[in-house]
């Protein structure tokens, strides 16, 4: 069942008894409310009713390293490219692809640079992203690599009209300055080239913990975006209770010109619904000040039983338009139903600021 058609017999079923949030899509006579503008990009992730081909896409050393450890059992996970100037760095990431941005020995520490290099390498980068329907582009911004050459792989993948989902690291506080501004204009770059944006600040993942490591921080860092990759894999794949497609998730990122905060949660029990939802409005990269102010939210959720799978849904769009201030704010819902789920529910929230 798709989405719309989900929330038409939510709507249908519940009658007059459930106040349905200002954003809902269907009105009270099964007419959109807010019709979808065709997006650039090819449209349902689903190709021929089966998964879709997803490319990781590791930018820089840093991301390279993440890509390197990331879990074999990932969904719809098909390609993992690696890009970097380093040929050691590409040798120890073993991805399925591999592209050299450059060749001087010595190491290239201007990003504009970079960059001229990478358009000198579109050809490679084309190679190892054609055929793909969905690309996660995974950078470090404040360095090097990152931050010259991720710009240029968006492009690549905007004129395959291939949709990119572009997950940017970016700088500790103790990085200095420079640092931290170099990162906002490579993040700000990236953001005008893809569908959406959303920036994993490794500052806000530091407890107040003086024994804390600093691989317990990035650690941290790649199990949220592991998280956010399995929750959107599952509502826009095949095995989506009530699907979700590529026009749903640009409705609510045009709303941000791309940019996304992010948050996720998961409960069990008889309150696991609002507990895993609050979790998630609270999440360190989103909190409910901000959603408040959304735009557009798009929210991914995971049942470990579809039993009230309907109910469940209708409560948590109420809950929803509350946490939402603007009337206009466009809802976008799926729901996979996961047997292995840890917990009861987990929610996964990108919201359009």
């Amino acid at each position: 069942m798709n989405r719309r058609e989900f929330l038409k017999r939510l709507a249908l079923s519940a009658g007059a008894s459930v106040a349905l949030p200002a954003a809902a899509v269907w009105d009270k006579f099964g007419v959109e409310a807010f019709p979808l503008k065709a997006p650039s990009y090819a449209g349902h992730l689903m190709v021929n009713g089966s998964a879709p081909a997803i490319g990781m896409v590791a930018v820089g050393s840093g991301a390279c390293g993440m890509l390197r450890n990331w879990p074999g059992n990932s969904p719809a996970l098909q390609r993992r490219v690696a890009i970097d100037t380093s040929p050691f760095v590409l040798h120890r990431t073993q991805a399925d692809r591999s592209v050299r941005v450059g060749q001087a020995a010595e190491k290239i520490s201007d990003p504009k640079t970079l960059r001229l290099q990478a358009r000198a390498a579109q050809a490679e980068i084309r190679d190892a992203l054609a055929g793909l329907d969905l690309i996660w582009l995974l950078s470090s911004q404040g360095g090097n690599a990152g931050t010259g050459i991720a710009p240029i792989v968006a492009e690549v993948a905007r004129a395959l009209a291939i949709p990119v989902i572009a997950v940017s690291v970016t700088p500790f506080a103790f990085e200095g300055e420079r640092r931290s501004q170099v990162a906002r204009a490579g993040l700000n770059a990236i953001t005008r080239r893809v569908m959406a944006s959303i920036e994993l600040p490794n500052e806000a993942y530091v407890t107040d913990d003086d024994d804390e490591t600093l691989e317990t921080v990035l650690g941290r860092v790649t199990s949220d975006l592991e998280q956010l990759y399995r929750a959107t894999t599952l509502v826009l794949g095949p095995q989506g209770l009530i699907g979700v497609d590529l026009a749903d998730v640009r409705a609510v990122t045009a709303r941000a010109q791309g940019a996304l905060a992010v948050g996720h949660g998961a409960a069990s029990g008889p309150e696991a619904l609002r507990a895993a939802c609050s979790a998630a409005a609270n999440h360190r990269l989103l909190g409910e000040d901000r959603l408040l102010q959304a735009k557009g939210a798009f929210v991914a959720v995971e049942l470990k039983s579809d039993r009230g799978a309907m109910s469940s849904v209708g409560q948590l769009m109420q809950a929803m338009g509350l946490a939402v201030n603007d009337p206009a704010a466009l809802l976008i819902y799926g729901l996979a139903v996961e047997p292995d789920l840890p917990s009861d529910v987990r929610i996964s929230i990108m919201a359009a600021l």
